[in-house]
């Protein structure tokens, strides 16, 4: 049987609800249908992939956005679709009043995702965000938050590693959508303020409501062997322990 044992969360990843105004739940069916048609012109990737996957990335030197990618493993796609990244200047939508307190502010341009398809994706693909290096302070953990439309609010995504030497950002989706990263100025590197200081009170406390959990796994890692594939925990969420 597998278990991990949840610790005390870095505090980006506590509040990120309380912040943004969303519930943390996963990128998946039931949100708004991914963009059809690409956002401008010439996007600065493209690539017609099938059900086998493959790869789209952004190469020119001359894009804002070089390094940006989406790796789709087979199976993935029903059948053959053209997917586009391109960018867009400022966030999509505004943050709210505890997210501009805490100095939210956005440190990437924002990233457009497009496909020819509109269904949710069979499983999720890996998406690399470049952002500005000098924008991430030394003791900062960015949070990676998509845009609904339909819904004008914002809700985070699963992080799969933050690469500090490179500048980028690597997360799941199952879904395409608009991605920024965001840094909260005033809680890099500080001790977890009282839940009393935000305006919503979850009433959820991890010194008491904390517990075991079963790893049953979810849409980006089925089996639930996520924690024992990559133990190198990069975000220090969890302790895996086998019994």
């Amino acid at each position: 049987m597998i278990r991990h044992q949840f610790l005390r969360r870095p505090l980006w990843r506590l509040v990120t609800a309380v912040v943004l105004g969303v519930s943390l739940t996963a990128c998946g069916g039931g949100e708004s249908a991914s963009p059809t048609e690409p956002v401008g012109a010439a996007p600065d990737g493209v690539a017609d992939l099938a059900s086998t996957g493959g790869v789209v990335a952004v190469k020119s030197a001359s894009s804002p956005i070089l390094g940006a990618k989406v790796e789709v493993s087979a199976d993935s796609l029903d059948g053959a679709e053209r997917l586009g990244i391109s960018y867009e200047e400022g966030l999509p939508g505004p943050l709210n009043a505890d997210a501009l307190a805490l100095g939210g502010r956005a440190i990437s341009k924002t990233l457009v995702l497009t496909r020819t398809g509109s269904a949710d994706f069979g499983q999720a693909v890996a998406v690399t965000l470049p952002y500005d290096k000098a924008a991430l302070p030394a003791d900062g953990v960015p949070i990676v938050v998509h845009w609904d439309d339909a819904s004008k609010r914002y809700s985070p995504v699963t992080i799969r590693k933050i690469d500090r030497a490179a500048g980028t950002i690597t997360f799941m989706t199952a879904h395409f959508s608009k991605y920024v990263a965001i840094i909260l100025d005033k809680l890099a590197g500080a001790t977890p303020p009282p839940a009393t200081s935000f305006s919503t009170d979850t009433g959820f406390d991890p010194s008491v409501d904390g517990f075991f959990d079963r790893n049953f796994g979810s849409y980006d890692s089925p089996g639930g062997l996520w924690y024992l594939q990559h133990q190198e925990c990069d975000l220090g969420l969890v302790r895996v322990c086998q019994l």
